[in-house]
């Protein structure tokens, strides 16, 4: 009987992990088929999303004349499974290294 309280706890733990680390993902399938992921240009990107509500630069670190500047775009899509969701592609040398995604009214 004493177990019962550990497994339900590690069961509780396991899924409050899982669900927090799927709102970062390599992908995401719009309502037409198209699927945005990471590894895609820039121009990709667009191409499938379309314009973007906003874009963030952000220097990540300076050495001498060299810097590396992450891109951030926010797009407001439609998914395949239906509803709305907020997505941010961070961007690296004109590629998408990340996507999060999170379904908005949840």
């Amino acid at each position: 009987m004493k177990y019962i309280n550990h497994i339900a706890m590690l069961f509780c733990v396991g899924l409050s992990v899982a669900s927090f680390s799927a709102s970062s993902a390599n992908a995401f399938r719009l309502a037409n088929g198209k699927l945005l992921s990471t590894g895609m240009t820039q121009l990709e990107l667009v191409a499938l999303a379309g314009k973007p509500l906003s874009v963030e630069d952000e220097t990540v670190r300076e050495l001498g004349e060299t810097r590396v500047v992450k891109q951030r775009l926010t797009f407001e899509l439609e998914g395949d499974i239906g509803g709305r969701y907020w997505v941010q592609a961070t961007l690296q040398q004109g590629n998408v290294v990340a996507l999060e995604v999170i379904q908005q009214n949840r």
